[in-house]
């Protein structure tokens, strides 16, 4: 990460200040970080990626592994989306979303409404 100028390894950093809780649940933030193709042992189509799930309320983080594909129900209010630096992709929902579903692909459904 040393190739990046420092303004924006400071905000890369940010994501070191959120303590691992391996319980965690419920999350606003989603970062994947793109893996390799997912031919042939998931979507043929697809990479995989590392998905790991921010609470911004809590100040925690849960790492949600490998996966190929994620699922919202329509209660999933995604506000918006960003590619980082790094290359990992940024999701933000302005309400709360959980896990009910981890296998080859992650599923969410919203919890609560506005944040």
């Amino acid at each position: 990460m040393d190739q990046y100028p420092r303004k924006v390894l400071e905000k890369i950093k940010i994501l070191d200040n959120y303590t691992e809780n391996r319980d965690l649940n419920e999350f606003n933030i989603l970062h994947k970080y793109p893996k390799e193709l997912a031919y042939p042992d998931g979507y043929y189509d697809s990479r995989f990626f590392h998905l790991i799930g921010f609470n911004t309320i809590k100040m925690e983080k849960r790492n949600l592994y490998i996966h190929d594909g994620i699922f919202y129900d329509k209660t999933c209010l995604l506000i918006s989306s960003f590619v980082f630096a790094d290359g990992s992709f940024m999701l933000k929902f302005n309400n709360i979303i959980e896990v009910f579903s981890n296998g080859q692909a992650v599923h969410f459904k919203g919890v609560s409404y506005e944040l």
